[in-house]
């Protein structure tokens, strides 16, 4: 045989299956032996299924006829396309005559076996249809469950009363302002009058307005409410609203001045740095500022003190002017070996150290103040974790 697409000569030797060429792989029909008789394709006996009379008539199929459809072809010489419906003789080209073997009708599977179609089993017509059985559902898969954010829980509020007010701000800046005019008006007019009253209420006016003033510039570009989550802690200014968690807090700074002793004049502030917003300055005029120092220090030092025990096991750990490492501990540039460290205590707002050698309290003792310190508390969790021995303030006067 030849093939019509590549002109490639064969020999065909199996007629069970579908031929294809052997160089192009074109498929060709099914052939059979040039000397045999007409092929007649036995009819295939058609399964009898039992008919429910519940079943509509609209979807009752009708039998397919047993006649081959015909089908197109090419010519493998000519490259004609013709359509076959003779199938018991064989094909000849109507252009060149070319001989193109027995053709089969297409879908039919010639075997050496009789084909041997199942026996489906007559199922009693019933008077009632009788209900599908349909087969089990497949398993489900659960989409995994929704992470319920929680929402955070408040903790307190501290805010500067109606002195933050806008009414209050902008009262003190325009009587500020118009003190200062006045003041300064009345001063240039009676400046040779030294004994007027007019001179002596310029001056008056002088020095409060510029007071005032001041005050109201301060009250502005302050914090004048925070409130504090279990999420982080919000504060409005004169910019807005703003919010921050508290893993981003970096770093917490506090001061506590007494002016005298104990019972003085207190002079407080509390810095909180935070990643990416700079630091904020919280004033002691806040309402319940000691709870306020107590709650973010108490939070924050959950969180900072696994970050310092990672830089400490990488090397060091530092707080500012204090920085501690694997093998002793640096105060304000001067490194003291843990084989020559001695104890330490908080006095007067000073962390001390002293080395195990210090023979004066003053000249060897190695101190810097609390305030310029960052996470004070982290530091001095670490040093008992490290197991430093502390002393009182005043055991450390009697040594």
């Amino acid at each position: 045989m030849r093939c019509w697409h590549c002109s490639k000569d064969f020999e065909v030797t199996a007629f069970d299956k579908e031929v294809r060429c052997p160089r192009c792989d074109t498929p060709l029909g099914y052939q059979t032996e040039s000397l045999a008789p007409p092929m007649v394709t036995a009819a295939v006996a058609k399964p009898q299924v039992a008919k429910l009379k519940s079943a509509p008539a609209s979807r009752r199929s009708t039998p397919p006829t047993s006649e081959p459809a015909p089908h197109m072809m090419r010519c493998w010489h000519c490259g004609k396309s013709f359509e076959i419906t003779t199938f018991d003789k064989e094909v000849h080209c109507p252009r060149c005559d070319s001989k193109l073997g027995f053709q089969t009708p297409m879908g039919t599977v010639l075997s050496a076996k009789p084909v041997v179609q199942p026996q489906v089993a007559e199922v009693p017509p019933t008077t009632a249809s009788a209900p599908a059985v349909l087969p089990p559902p497949l398993p489900q898969q659960e989409p995994p469950p929704a992470v319920v954010e929680e929402k955070p829980q408040f903790l307190s509020e501290h805010q500067r009363g109606f002195i933050a007010s806008r009414t209050a701000r902008y009262g003190l800046l325009l009587a500020g302002l118009c003190l200062s005019a006045v003041g300064a008006g009345l001063g240039c007019v009676f400046w040779e009058q030294w004994k007027s009253a007019p001179l002596l209420m310029g001056v008056v006016f002088g020095v409060v307005g510029p007071a005032l003033l001041l005050y109201g510039l301060v009250i502005t570009f302050a914090i004048w409410r925070i409130r504090l989550t279990t999420h982080g802690l919000s504060w409005t200014n004169r910019k807005g609203e703003h919010h921050c968690s508290w893993d981003d807090v970096t770093a917490v700074y506090r001061r506590e001045v007494y002016m005298g002793n104990k019972d003085g004049q207190r002079f407080a502030r509390l810095r909180i740095e935070i990643a990416g917003q700079g630091a904020i300055g919280l004033s002691q005029h806040l309402s319940s500022y000691d709870q306020l120092c107590e709650t973010v220090q108490t939070i924050t030092i959950g969180r900072l003190l696994a970050r310092k025990r990672a830089e400490l096991a990488k090397g060091a750990a530092d707080f500012g002017p204090v920085i501690l490492r694997n093998d002793g501990i640096r105060i304000n540039l001067k490194d003291i070996p843990w084989e020559q460290f001695g104890y330490y205590c908080i006095s007067n707002g000073h962390f001390v150290a002293y080395r195990a050698d210090a023979k004066n309290m003053r000249r060897d003792a190695h101190l810097v103040q609390l305030q310029f310190v960052p996470n004070y508390l982290v530091l001095l969790t670490l040093l008992e974790e490290m197991g430093k021995r502390q002393i009182s303030a005043e055991e450390s006067d009697r040594i």
